[in-house]
């Protein structure tokens, strides 16, 4: 329920607290790898589990427990998402609302990191704990690249989603580039504030799992 940018900047916001002495770089990719399933043809349930909570992934090594946050951090936005109730900014039964409101909250959510280079950097190395679920080297090679290129080009939403990460790229990108802009600078500066205010927040959201 969450985008890239959004998996890793709220990684670097609690990792210290809940994750301290463990490998970063190791838990970035692992946090970041499961949304492969799309470009790897992975099952959802090889990748992501809706009854993941933060008790269960305390003490696991690096790689692993950054894979387990990504479905933590995806229950914690969803639910967020709901109370919010951001969906209501968007036309009802609207096709890609999800993914619209996941870009708009990973553009507000950016600039939080002030150096996406070193966030890139990290992506330059496969880690053999990524080649256990099914997927090559080459595919997740792919992957590696594709986030490193949503890096660099965030917040400019038209020239990067969502292809790496969905099936009928085209036509979602097109559906996601017309919510937003319907959004108008009102709505979407009112998603961005909210989104704000869930990353002060992300600990205490967190913490209820």
């Amino acid at each position: 329920m969450s985008s890239p940018i959004t998996h890793i900047v709220l990684t670097e916001k609690v990792f210290d607290k809940y994750f301290a002495g463990l490998d970063k770089k190791k838990f970035i990719i692992g946090t970041s790898f499961p949304d492969i399933r799309y470009l790897a043809n992975l099952d959802r349930e090889v990748t992501h589990f809706e009854s993941m909570r933060m008790k269960d992934i305390l003490g696991e090594d690096s790689f692993v427990a950054g894979f387990h946050f990504h479905s933590v951090v995806d229950r914690v936005m969803k639910e967020n998402n709901k109370r919010l109730d951001l969906y209501s900014y968007f036309p009802p039964n609207a096709e890609n609302t999800v993914e619209a409101i996941k870009t708009v909250i990973d553009m507000a959510l950016k600039p939080k990191i002030d150096d996406w280079s070193e966030i890139r950097n990290i992506f330059d190395e496969v880690l053999d704990d990524e080649l256990v679920f099914g997927a090559s080297r080459v595919v997740v090679e792919r992957w590696h690249s594709m986030l490193q290129d949503y890096f660099v080009k965030m917040p400019d939403y038209r020239n990067v989603l969502p292809g790496y990460i969905v099936n009928n790229a085209a036509v979602v990108t097109t559906n996601i580039d017309n919510l937003i802009d319907g959004l108008g600078d009102e709505k979407r500066k009112t998603i961005e504030r909210l989104a704000e205010k869930t990353y002060e927040d992300i600990e205490k959201l967190i913490d209820i799992l």
